[in-house]
């Protein structure tokens, strides 16, 4: 064992640290023997385990060393064997935990849920993590292949926060994938159900950069709700979850497909959703909706929702007898492209400013068009032409409070493009498509590298730049792109050549690189460089991961 203190870009390693399996045979042990404040470093292989964590320490994956996601994909927590059935999440934290409780860098799967019993009502939570009580932060993880079936309520495939007697702290839910997981209630009792296959939320918490996909609830009754997401209603009248950049694809579900709200104590969730992508999730009920909320107030800003479906055409549902409770809706696109009748806002309190919505909707600003999505585009940018380009409002005041566009967009793009311009509406923000029209004030147009797309990818994606007007030489100057490994050794040459001004798009596709020095390209970080004249010079990151 180690004694030692370093800081890496998202947690720090320290205490001592307690290694798997050079130290402990398995995971277990070595949790059972940290203290508050130590590192548990796993070493790549199987573990299968049940995990139970109630202390403040970091449980990491070499990932934590170099940041390579092949550790992700091969160090994984399998607990599909536990010793005790009824506690049979894959991890487990309770107790006097909070976000120095870090999990990063693993696959978490196999895992069937922890028994919960009150009363005649009994549930099986979190089949591949449960926070019962306390705080943790999951970061960096990939969350998959978790499955509960019981005859009795089944609760947060992916991960489940259930609200115990113990109070919540602050959670954080970051950077993670969570996909395929499932529920099954097998339970004819009305009120058993089906929640959140992929995430069941309650508390106070961020939820941040994940990838939800493929996650899917059923029941024997209508009541498997929330595909994606379900929130559960607030502990108390301070219980803020924010929702931000996620994308959250493929799930299904009975009855709401994707996020489904829920309360039943004292306190009202408040809930923002900010540059989320939501596509292609759908529900198989006869009058089912894609988001349901029953109690609450939630704001959804610069979202883009798009090709899902459902029996009312992925509509948005707030129920008339929630008291105070209200949706609003600032700056989205709203749109099925494969559905030509309109979206339906079902009962409540919902109040839309600024969007694209399909079928229209009354309020300040909203349009009834086609935001003409580029074909193919997973992630939905629009095209030079769209009517979403500076169709948004930089802040909006409504009951006496200003509701703002996010600063930057779902890349991390700062927002609005070019600055001093009306933001676009959705989770992109794009710059104009240059061409015979001067869309640009030469001032405000400058070189720009765009975060690529998608981004972890495998095996291509899509990189953006700009050019400006170069004054002093002509209408072009010479310009190169290039990738790089973490080493600096230059991996593939994607432009070299003179530009003339304007926006352009490349595809690097890892699968067909065209260099002696690699036959194949392997999972890990790698850099994107733009390079312009003699002092110009943009770089980014990027993840394949295959």
């Amino acid at each position: 064992m180690l004694l030692i203190f370093f800081a890496i870009a998202f947690c720090d390693i320290s205490g001592t640290i307690r290694t798997v399996p050079g130290d402990y045979p398995s995971i277990r042990d070595a949790i059972e023997a940290a203290v508050n404040g130590d590192t548990v470093l796993v070493a790549e292989g199987t573990y299968i385990e049940n995990l139970v964590i109630t202390k403040k320490i970091l449980l990491a994956s070499h990932f934590i060393l170099d940041s390579n996601p092949s550790h992700i994909r091969n160090t994984v927590i399998n607990g599909f064997f536990p010793v005790y059935s009824d506690t049979g999440s894959t991890i487990l934290i309770y107790g006097d935990t909070d976000t120095n409780t870090v999990i990063t860098g693993f696959t978490i799967t196999g895992g069937l849920g922890t028994k919960l019993a009150d009363g005649n009502w009994t549930g099986y939570e979190g089949g591949g993590v449960a926070l019962f009580g306390g705080g943790m932060k999951l970061c960096h993880n990939i969350i998959k292949d978790n499955i509960i079936a019981a005859a009795a309520a089944t609760e947060g495939g992916g991960i489940c926060m259930w609200p115990a007697k113990n109070a919540f702290n602050y959670w954080i839910i970051e950077d993670n994938i969570i996909s395929g997981n499932e529920l099954a209630c097998l339970s004819s009792v009305s009120y058993m159900n089906a929640a959140g296959a992929g995430v069941y939320l309650v508390g106070n918490g961020r939820f941040v950069r994940n990838i939800v996909s493929r996650n899917k609830g059923a029941s024997v009754t209508t009541l498997a709700v929330g595909g994606a997401i379900f929130i559960h209603g607030g502990i108390s009248d301070t219980s803020r979850i924010l929702i931000e950049g996620n994308y959250i694809s493929g799930n299904v579900s009975k009855s709401a497909a994707v996020v489904a709200s829920f309360m039943e104590m004292a306190g009202l969730p408040k809930v923002d959703f900010i540059n989320n992508i939501i596509t292609a999730n759908s529900n198989t009920v006869s009058g089912a909706s894609l988001l349901r909320f029953l109690m609450g107030y939630y704001k959804f800003i610069n979202n883009t929702i798009a090709e899902n479906t459902s029996t009312y055409l992925a509509s948005f549902t707030l129920s008339s007898n929630a008291q105070n409770s209200e949706a609003v809706f600032f700056n989205n696109i709203i749109w099925n492209t494969t559905v030509d009748t309109g979206f339906g806002f079902l009962s409540g309190n919902i109040k839309l400013f600024y969007n694209i919505v399909r079928g229209g909707f009354q309020g300040e600003g909203n349009l009834d068009t086609d935001p003409l999505f580029e074909a193919g585009d997973t992630l939905y940018s629009v095209q030079g032409a769209s009517p979403a380009l500076n169709a948004g409002r930089s802040s909006f005041s409504y009951n006496s409070a200003v509701i703002n566009s996010p600063p930057d967009d779902y890349l991390r793009n700062l927002r609005p493009s070019p600055q001093g311009t009306n933001p676009d509406l959705g989770a992109l923000e794009l710059p104009p498509v240059a061409s015979g029209i001067k869309l640009y004030d030469t001032q405000s147009f400058k070189y720009l590298l765009f975060q690529n797309y998608p981004n972890p990818f495998n095996p291509a994606t899509k990189i953006r730049y700009q050019v400006p007007e170069n004054r002093d030489q002509g209408t072009g100057i010479r310009v190169t792109l290039k990738i790089y490994d973490v080493r600096g050794r230059e991996v593939a040459t994607l432009v070299n050549e003179e530009k003339a001004p304007g926006s352009y798009k490349i595809e690097f596709n890892s699968s067909r690189v065209d260099n002696p020095r690699y036959k194949v390209i392997s999972s890990g970080i790698y850099f994107y460089q733009l390079r312009a004249g003699n002092d110009v010079v943009i770089t980014r990151k990027m993840i394949l991961m295959k």
